[in-house]
């Protein structure tokens, strides 16, 4: 059912993709259904799957304890044990409503779905154009997994994105300060990624080709395995990350560590959007600071790319792909933003399918 559904809703994103011979057929209303369908399916696959992975289950047994734990037990749980205070009051909310787990992570990959899509509104300002981005959010797949058993960084790159998109459309300080600081309770990988953000917002005209060879730089530590040489003092400094340099995780995390398919990853996202900002003529002011974002954020991946659970520091870049790729094809005209689009949905078809995404919304 699910998978016939994702059929439907991928003819209707299609038809408002080759639409631009007929500008009426992309009014908000008539994007309006597929949007919604792309939320409840990406809500749906995330609460249902992925049972079987044991930070799902971990999840599951500490929200049945929030939920008939009282207030005061919330915080020491956090004194205790280290969880980040915005996750922990807000599965405590939502155990004063329920104590399934199932409920618990449907509303959790409600909200996180629901927060994408204002993200992406604010940013954009089309719905029809939100709804293609969306679709190939979801396409991309990390999102799902992210929405479903990796919640506290998943709602931390939900509120990092919203203070990313404050900055692009030049909102008042407070707010991208509120959006980052949430972002940081819910999962305190978030701080760097603030304090980076900050940098794009105090100098919003960087130099690009020096953010560019900053990356660079730090490739060749990545690449040369020196990058855990030079940051190895800071690890034993911090507990967090000697946590995650622990050999033993080796045994748990079998991805390795300074992985060359994340790299290559990033240098293609990276190559791609440094020649559409030098080739292609209206794209959005914003879209430059965007790139800077993800440059910057992939960047702070390859310092960290040393240490297991590597990806859960990428995620903060990755999150930004789907706007990276798919905003310059928006603003293309005529046939070419029609054949781009479509180009675009089948990649994205294809790397879901790659990935498994597709196999995990057919097992749904």
């Amino acid at each position: 059912m699910i998978a016939i559904w994702f059929g439907v809703t991928t003819v209707w994103v299609l038809m408002l993709v080759l639409s631009w011979r007929v500008p009426q057929l992309r009014h908000w209303s008539n994007a309006l259904l597929p949007l919604i369908s792309l939320i409840l399916i990406n809500t749906i696959v995330a609460a249902l799957g992925n049972y079987d992975i044991s930070d799902k289950a971990i999840y599951s047994t500490e929200f049945q304890i929030l939920s008939f734990a009282p207030t005061g037990e919330v915080f020491y749980t956090y004194d205790s044990e280290g969880r980040e205070p915005a996750f922990l009051l807000l599965g405590w909310f939502i155990g004063l409503f329920t104590h399934d787990p199932q409920v618990y992570f449907f509303v959790v990959a409600l909200l996180g779905s629901i927060v994408l899509a204002l993200a992406l509104l604010w940013l954009l300002r089309s719905v029809w154009q939100m709804t293609v981005v969306y679709y190939i959010t979801f396409c991309f797949g990390f999102f799902t997994g992210y929405s479903s058993y990796l919640l506290r960084q998943g709602l931390s790159l939900l509120f990092i994105l919203l203070a990313l998109v404050s900055i692009c459309r030049q909102a008042r300080l407070w707010q991208t300060l509120v959006w980052l600081a949430v972002a940081s309770l819910f999962h305190w990988s978030a701080i760097p990624a603030a304090l980076l953000l900050l940098g794009i917002r105090f100098l919003p005209k960087a130099s690009t080709n020096f953010l560019v060879g900053v990356w660079v730089a730090f490739s060749l530590l990545f690449l040369t395995g020196l990058n855990a040489t030079l940051l190895a003092p800071f690890a034993s400094g911090s507990e967090a990350l000697e946590t995650y340099t622990d050999p033993e995780n080796a045994d748990l995390y079998t991805g390795g560590t300074n992985r060359p398919d994340f790299w290559i990853l990033g240098l293609c996202v990276l190559v791609m959007g440094y020649i559409v900002l030098r080739t292609i003529d209206g794209l959005p002011a914003w879209y430059r600071q965007l790139f800077h974002a993800f440059v910057i954020l992939n960047t702070y991946y390859l310092a960290l790319g040393f240490v297991y659970y590597s990806d859960r520091v990428a995620a903060y870049s990755w999150s930004i792909v789907p706007l990276i790729v798919t905003v310059p094809v928006l603003c293309l005209k005529g046939w070419r933003q029609g054949l781009g689009g479509v180009g675009l949905m089948v990649a994205f078809l294809g790397w879901s399918q790659y990935i498994g995404a597709m196999d995990k919304l057919l097992s749904t």
